[in-house]
């Protein structure tokens, strides 16, 4: 996207949003080995569903994609290593379209919730 537009960075993000009606996010215990997503594993908590997130992104704005209201999981009942997190297309199976992982996974206990607040997800690269 070297060069483009602001207008134009917009417009691709509100077609990615577009292309992906069932766009969901999920917590990885895994990251992936390369940027394929290859490796990327969910946590295994029987509580743990991926989350939708089809109408929780602000209008594209300044090439940027950004989370607008929270993203709450539901409450873990196991310990989990959560360290990363990633895009898919569909709430179940689907493919991995965007993954974030810093290299420093957070343990989460049981009884605890994960959740993303507004403004935590900034996408700045379709």
């Amino acid at each position: 996207m070297q060069g483009s537009t602001l207008f134009e960075m917009n417009a691709e993000w509100q077609r990615f949003l577009t292309a992906y009606p069932n766009l969901s996010i999920g917590l990885l215990s895994t990251c992936p080995t390369n940027a394929t997503g290859i490796g990327a594993s969910e946590i295994s908590d029987p509580s743990y569903s991926r989350q939708t997130l089809s109408t929780h992104f602000a209008p594209p704005s300044n090439g940027q994609l950004q989370l607008l209201v929270n993203v709450v999981f539901p409450l873990l009942t196991t310990t989990q290593s959560i360290a990363g997190w990633a895009l898919f297309d569909a709430v179940v199976g689907g493919n991995m379209l965007k993954f974030y992982c810093d290299g420093v996974a957070q343990t989460y206990i049981a009884g605890s919730q994960p959740q993303f607040l507004s403004g935590d997800i900034v996408l700045s690269k379709v």
